[in-house]
């Protein structure tokens, strides 16, 4: 964890964090995933994976959707939620996947 961050970067649960994802989604895209694609995309693993920034209390404040290729990295997707946006954390977020 980052000293001056109150948050950590861990894989996203399927079964704990969706919820909260779906709702980030929701907010911060006209043409948001569904639920199924990220089922599917978590289903993929390892080379696709969710990672999810959370404060220390285990609420989500972002996350990255990224897909391991032959010789590179694709981002889906990097979304923070309204309230932590403006603060970096999505450059963090993209730095630490």
């Amino acid at each position: 964890m980052d000293r001056e961050r109150p948050y950590v970067v861990t894989p996203m649960n399927r079964v704990d964090d969706l919820d909260d994802v779906l709702t980030i989604e929701a907010s911060s895209f006209t043409n948001p995933w569904t639920r199924s694609m990220f089922i599917q995309t978590l289903d993929r693993s390892p080379e696709s994976q969710i990672f999810a920034a959370r404060l220390l209390d285990g609420s989500i404040t972002s996350y990255c959707v990224r897909q391991l290729v032959i010789d590179g990295l694709h981002i889906h997707i990097l979304a923070v939620h309204q309230r932590w946006r403006g603060i970096g954390l999505g450059v963090y977020l993209l730095r630490w996947v």
